[in-house]
């Protein structure tokens, strides 16, 4: 309310970071609680998304005190990129937790109509707003000095972008930085790739980007992006299969707390792509369950320049692994959601075992 901090409504993107900021980071059991949340999962390695620099810097004294139960990549907010930068932690690594990359995040969300998108929502804006294309947190003159700084330091880039338009902001500042002489670390890792065109995933190939998708928002928000964006564009939402097929090697991911943490979970959603309402969100984008697994496995690894050293279970690869109560290469697709962890190893070492 004018004259107060007291909020006059909903805040939008932005509007959230000075809160975000603000929060103290979670104390050391806070840490540990959840890393362990995670192993019970069956995750070994866990991504900070978004971390301000006192969260780095939290993770980081856990670790020096003792390995971590489960590594933790954390990936620094943008607005701290050059804090991570001068403090010279980028590409270390302490007891199983990196300094890794930076998080770009460029627009906001399809459910929520504030994805950046470049044909406009069929629903309006979130406050009845006409000819809505949703917003962008980060303008193209900011994300291309973003972007040249972080490639000019080795820094990998992450970029939050669910929109087109958000796309095309991150493949323009990636153009500008390589036109200027800055030479990118690889894999610059588009996250969520939702409402995005077909075309796009051959500037993906083309330009070296690895997506990370999100295919759970098809179970969880299909009914609603079909309201939003209609069924075209609806259907082609996350579109995995079509990444598999031109050679790149999506992953795909929870956004835990924003969706569930279960990642059997996310490999039946890529596999059968249904909504809530019982909407198969495109056919032609549903994965096979192995094709699925490697989002989850392997790709994950090659996201991160680590797929010589783990992410599949051969000789000379450390020892991470999750042992689960069923195949999912071998079930109903059905089944898949109801598999179980039944033992996490961590470089060889129970990190979890099911009662």
């Amino acid at each position: 309310m004018p004259g107060t901090q007291e909020p006059s409504g909903e805040l939008w993107e932005q509007a959230f970071f000075p809160l975000m900021f603000a929060l103290p980071p979670f104390g050391e059991d806070e840490l540990v609680a959840m890393m362990r949340e995670y192993a019970r999962w069956g995750y070994v390695v866990a991504q900070d998304g978004a971390a301000d620099w006192k969260a780095v810097l939290a993770v980081r004294e856990l670790a020096e005190k003792a390995p971590l139960p489960i590594d933790v990549k954390s990936l620094v907010f943008y607005p701290d990129l050059q804090k991570g930068i001068d403090s010279g932690l980028f590409g270390t690594t302490v007891g199983g937790h990196t300094v890794h990359g930076t998080k770009l995040i460029i627009d906001g969300s399809p459910q929520g109509r504030t994805a950046f998108v470049t044909q406009e929502y069929e629903t309006g804006g979130p406050a009845g707003e006409q000819h809505w294309h949703g917003l962008a947190n980060i303008q193209q003159d900011e994300a291309n000095a973003l972007v040249e700084n972080a490639y000019r330091n080795g820094v990998q880039v992450f970029a939050h972008c669910n929109g087109d338009a958000a796309i095309d902001r991150l493949l323009e500042a990636h153009r500008t930085a390589v036109a200027a002489g800055a030479t990118p670390s690889g894999r610059t890792v588009p996250i969520h790739s939702q409402v995005m065109r077909h075309e796009q995933l051959d500037e993906y190939v083309a330009e070296d980007f690895n997506p990370s998708m999100f295919s759970i928002h098809a179970y969880l928000f299909g009914d609603v992006h079909i309201e939003n964006f209609g069924e075209e564009r609806a259907f082609g939402i996350s579109p995995m299969r079509s990444a598999t097929q031109m050679g790149l090697r999506p992953t795909n991911h929870s956004d835990f707390p924003v969706t569930p943490l279960n990642p059997l979970q996310l490999l039946w959603t890529s596999v059968v792509r249904r909504s809530v309402g019982g909407v198969v969100l495109g056919e032609d984008e549903r994965v096979t369950p192995l094709d699925g697994l490697r989002a989850l496995t392997i790709n994950a690894a090659y996201e991160y320049h680590e797929e010589d050293e783990r992410g599949s279970i051969e000789v000379g690869k450390v020892a991470d692994f999750a042992v689960l109560d069923a195949n999912p290469l071998a079930v109903e697709a059905e089944a898949i959601k109801d598999i179980s962890v039944v033992r996490t190893i961590k470089r060889g070492a129970t990190v979890f075992e099911a009662p």
